[in-house]
């Protein structure tokens, strides 16, 4: 999971927190959870969930924008999404890592 669809898993959670549809909300986070290769966004979207739910249940909904916004940066802060230098796939063809001109 790379760092914009987490910002769109953030906000379509939200939206079904808000909505009062705490099932689909679990269910996108548990298909979420199935479809990422990394540990760290499946604990992601377990705090995001939680966070939301949370916010929504006590009635702070004025704090939400704050949650969102600490939710992103704690996305951020955690590298979700970066990526590493790929292999060239050509390098062996092109005589090396720089294409035989290095």
């Amino acid at each position: 999971m790379d760092f914009m669809n987490y910002v769109v898993s953030i906000a379509l959670i939200g939206i079904m927190v808000q909505f009062g549809e705490m099932w689909m909300a679990l269910g996108a986070t548990l298909i979420l959870i199935v479809a990422s290769k990394e540990v760290k966004a499946s604990l992601l979207m377990v705090i995001t969930l939680i966070t939301i739910y949370f916010i929504n249940g006590i009635g702070m909904k004025e704090y939400w924008l704050f949650a969102v916004i600490g939710l992103v940066a704690l996305g951020y802060l955690l590298g979700l999404g970066a990526e590493e230098k790929a292999a060239d796939p050509y390098a062996g063809l092109l005589g090396g890592e720089m294409g035989g001109f290095g």
